[in-house]
C-alpha cells in the first residue's frame, strides 16, 4: 500500500546515507553546501548523520514488515512462516545476487573500489566476502576485519535486517499473544543501549554494526505498526503529528551532529 509519509522518510534516509558516503572521498564543505550553521559547515552536519539515516531505514523496515503482516493475518500468532520467508527471499535475493555479480565482475577488471583490501593487515578472500553477504553476516566481517570491500560493506545493514526477520515470524508464533510480543520487543529496545555501551568507541565499531546494536531501531518500527493497528486518529491529527515528528527529527539530527 502506497504511503507518501513513508516515502518522504525514505527520501530523507537515502539523502543522509548518500551524503555520508559521498563526503568521505569528496569533502562537501568545499562546495556550496559548506555554509556555516551552528558553528559548523552545513555539509558536515548532514554528513555526520549518515548512520542515523540507516537507523531510520531500520525503523521504516520494522514498521512496514509488521504492518504488512498484520494486514495479511491480524493475529500474528497465526502468521504463515513459509509465505513470510518466501516473500523476503524473492524481494532480497535477486537484487543481492545482481549486486554481487556486478561488484565481483568490476573487481575482476582490477578496479580498486571493488577490490578487497586489508585495513587491519589481514587478507580476506573474495569468496569469504561473498559468503558474508549471502549469509547475512557482513556486519560481523566488518567488526572482525574492517571494511575489506567498501562496495559490499554497505550490506552490513541488510545483514542486520534479515537476521531480525529470520526470527520475527518464529517470535510471533512462540509468544502467541500480542502483549508478550510487545514485551519481547521492549526488552530488545532496552538491551540495545547497554550493548552499545559495552563497545562504545571500540576500534571494531561493534556498537554500530553488530546485530544487537541495531535491533532496537527495527523493534521500534514493529511496535509503531502494532500501535498504529490499534489506535485510529483523525486524518488532520495524523497530518499534524507527522509534521511535528519531522520537525523533532531534524532538530535531533542537528543536535546529535554537534
Amino acid at each position: 500500500m502506497y504511503n507518501l509519509r513513508i516515502d518522504v522518510l525514505r527520501g530523507i534516509s537515502i539523502a543522509l546515507v548518500l551524503l555520508h558516503h559521498f563526503n568521505i572521498p569528496y569533502k562537501l564543505q568545499d562546495t556550496w553546501l559548506g555554509f556555516q550553521i551552528f558553528g559548523e559547515s552545513f555539509s558536515t552536519l548532514l554528513a555526520r548523520n549518515g548512520n542515523y539515516g540507516v537507523t531510520l531505514f531500520f525503523v521504516i523496515s520494522g514498521f512496514l514488515i509488521t504492518g504488512h503482516s498484520l494486514r495479511r493475518q491480524e493475529n500474528l500468532a497465526q502468521l504463515d512462516v513459509k509465505a513470510f520467508y518466501i516473500r523476503r527471499i524473492t524481494r532480497i535475493i535477486p537484487c543481492l545476487l545482481l549486486l554481487l555479480l556486478i561488484v565481483t565482475g568490476l573487481g575482476s577488471l582490477g578496479l580498486a573500489p571493488f577490490l578487497n583490501h586489508a585495513p587491519q593487515q589481514i587478507e580476506v578472500s573474495d569468496q569469504a566476502t561473498v559468503l558474508a553477504a549471502l549469509g547475512f553476516y557482513m556486519n560481523l566481517l566488518i567488526i572482525q576485519y574492517g571494511w575489506v570491500n567498501y562496495a559490499l560493506g554497505v550490506l552490513w545493514s541488510l545483514s542486520v535486517e534479515e537476521v531480525f526477520y529470520l526470527f520475527f515470524p518464529i517470535l510471533c508464533i512462540v509468544t502467541r499473544r500480542r502483549s508478550l510480543l510487545v514485551v519481547v520487543l521492549l526488552a530488545v529496545i532496552a538491551y540495545a543501549p547497554y550493548f552499545r555501551s559495552l563497545y562504545y568507541l571500540n576500534e571494531n565499531e561493534a556498537y554500530l554494526y553488530h546485530y544487537f546494536a541495531s535491533f532496537d531501531a527495527i523493534a521500534f518500527g514493529c511496535l509503531s505498526a502494532l500501535l498504529a493497528s490499534r489506535v485510529k486518529l483523525p486524518q488532520h491529527s495524523v497530518r499534524w503529528l507527522g509534521y511535528l515528528c519531522m520537525g523533532l527529527m531534524w532538530c535531533a539530527l542537528f543536535i546529535c551532529a554537534n
